[in-house]
């Protein structure tokens, strides 16, 4: 009877390897062992005739191995996860906002989302304070967050739910956190995003010309000059919060002059390097297909090639662009991993989807409640209303996300790789279907080929890190 395996070979200029999922390690083998294993791989040589995968099958490595069943290993307990763990409530204060952003998931651009004029009454939002605390019993620091449209636009909602967070939490620490475009930062607001150490993350594109090309006012004219007036303001009158507290969030569209953006925030000196976080626009859900450039492309690999060679001590990593260098953490995360050598259980999912709701309650102006707020506002990915509570059943539905492609999911190399939850699939035709999936899936396994060819690669070179090193 042939054997089902489970492994990935990849060769590079210096070695050749395969990719273990049974063992979760990384195996050196010659040219010869490399080519009959990749015979077994294609299924274009049959298993029980190769002596070197029965050699390797010896020391307890490429084992037969069959995943029974794709399972969350949440599953069990989401119950008691969503009725007393819960940990961060978003509140959608409104879904008006005073600009137009072109790229923005309401803007048009999308397929799921629309601006409308509705926002989130006091009534509701102290219903959904009062959920929250109420099935966050065994979680001890809060967090609540405001969200839009341009949440600044309803700061008197905002001024009235801290309040009520502050009269109803119980001996808990509670963080606030709103996410702004920035335009609208008047002393009076500065004065209570400070009081209340709120974490603040503003929308700033890089330079004048790039962030004026997509983030602009309803009537076209261009956001650059107010937010960095703002921003400048907010530093004088409070530098210590803004340096703590305050974070930019550039999104880096294929649209824009990388250079430009590199080049602003380099030389920007009312901002530190941990205060920017780069966001690359997202693909899932548009309507029209998105051109990425060629020359981004090169820009970006050439970038992320220098955040490589800083890794092995060849340049300084002050060299390296600030549109890459959170990269190293994500390569230094895998490196672990494959060091630990966690073999893969038989009960088994992706890693990609948290439990909906328990790490990021989201509530809409409508009072219902989504799996945190970058998935589509859609009946597929509602998980229940202020007035029916959390929807137990559809949260096991989502967090199983993988059920959906459970042959394939059982099959497949790279599961132990693959962080896919429901914010990168489609949801337009009412349902979260296997072959929108199936194409994330193709996408996910390329990302993890990448991944393990650049790694190793590296590590043919030297590159080592302190196992217990953060």
């Amino acid at each position: 009877m042939k054997q089902e395996v489970c492994f990935k070979c990849i060769s590079t200029p210096r070695g050749y390897y395969v990719f273990d999922r049974y063992s979760g390690s990384i195996i050196s083998v010659s040219k010869k062992e490399f080519i009959e294993l990749k015979k077994i791989e294609e299924n274009k040589e049959n298993t029980e005739n190769s002596n070197i995968l029965k050699n390797f099958q010896d020391r307890d490595l490429l084992v037969p191995h069959t995943i029974k069943e794709i399972k969350h290993p949440d599953s069990d307990y989401v119950d008691y996860l969503v009725d007393r763990r819960l940990s961060q409530l978003i509140l959608q204060v409104t879904q008006q906002c005073n600009l137009r952003c072109s790229y923005c998931v309401y803007g048009g651009m999308y397929e799921n989302r629309h601006h409308t004029n509705k926002s989130m009454s006091f009534e509701l939002a102290k219903k959904s304070i009062d959920f929250f605390l109420q099935h966050s019993y065994e979680t001890n620091n809060l967090v609540v967050s405001f969200y839009g449209g341009e949440p600044l636009l309803n700061i008197k909602l905002m001024k009235q739910c801290v309040e009520y967070v502050s009269e109803n939490v119980d001996g808990k620490d509670v963080l606030y956190t709103v996410t702004t475009n920035g335009t609208l930062l008047t002393d009076e607001i500065m004065e209570f995003l400070e009081k209340y150490n709120f974490s603040t993350l503003i929308s700033l594109d890089g330079s004048k010309e790039e962030h004026d090309l997509n983030r602009k006012f309803k009537s076209g004219e261009g956001t650059f000059n107010i937010i960095i007036d703002n921003i400048k303001k907010f530093k004088k009158k409070y530098p210590k919060y803004v340096s703590e507290q305050l974070r930019i969030n550039a999104v880096v569209s294929p649209r824009m002059k990388n250079t430009c953006v590199e080049d602003f925030f380099s030389a920007s000196d009312f901002l530190e390097d941990e205060q920017i976080n780069f966001t690359p626009l997202s693909l899932t859900g548009l309507k029209d297909s998105v051109k990425i450039e060629y020359d981004y492309i090169v820009k970006r690999e050439y970038e992320h090639f220098k955040l490589l060679l800083s890794m092995l001590g060849k340049i300084k990593k002050e060299s390296v662009s600030k549109l890459v260098i959170n990269s190293e953490s994500d390569i230094k995360k895998l490196y672990r991993k494959l060091k630990r050598h966690k073999k893969v259980s038989i009960i088994n999912h992706h890693s990609g989807p948290c439990v909906p709701g328990c790490a990021r309650l989201f509530v809409n102006v409508n009072g219902e409640f989504y799996p945190c707020e970058r998935v589509p506002e859609l009946p597929c990915s509602c998980i229940g209303t202020i007035n029916d509570g959390i929807n137990v059943k559809k949260v096991k539905e989502i967090l199983n996300i993988g059920k959906l492609s459970e042959e394939q999911c059982k099959r497949c190399w790279a599961i132990g790789m693959c962080s896919m939850c429901i914010s990168e699939l489609d949801c337009l035709q009412g349902c979260f279907l296997k072959e929108e999936k199936l194409k994330v899936c193709e996408s996910s396994r390329n990302a993890a080929l990448y991944d393990l060819y650049e790694l190793i690669s590296i590590c043919e070179l030297g590159y080592q890190i302190d196992m217990e090193d953060e």
